[in-house]
């Protein structure tokens, strides 16, 4: 994923995962149930981004978002993933090295 900006919260590279969304998307909808699990039960910080408001426009066109839902993986703040559609949480946290933990007693994401 050459030519991408790094990203970074006060300058410290992060690890997490850039959402782009859009008001009224169904399969939007759908992922935003997989990242809520994410954020719920891993410590990765996951940013949303409606790619239609004018201000977002310039971060659209860096990371070349053609479709939504679609989701960055950083890894200290460089993309090592990028995936259009629906995503289950076990795929997103693969590029960081986090597995989903499989207990009984641990609620578990969708699958897609």
């Amino acid at each position: 994923m050459q030519n991408m900006p790094d990203v970074s919260v006060s300058g410290v590279p992060v690890d997490g995962i850039l959402y782009f969304h859009q008001p009224g998307c169904t399969h939007c909808r759908t992922m935003e149930a997989q990242l809520s699990w994410i954020t719920q039960y891993t410590p990765v910080v996951v940013v949303s981004c409606d790619a239609i408001q004018p201000q977002n426009v310039q971060v659209v066109t860096n990371f070349s978002i053609a479709s939504t839902p679609t989701c960055i993986v950083l890894r200290g703040g460089q993309p090592v993933g990028q995936y259009a559609g629906v995503i289950s949480a076990a795929d997103l946290l693969k590029p960081l090295g986090i597995a989903v933990p499989r207990g009984p007693q641990q609620q578990q994401p969708g699958s897609y």
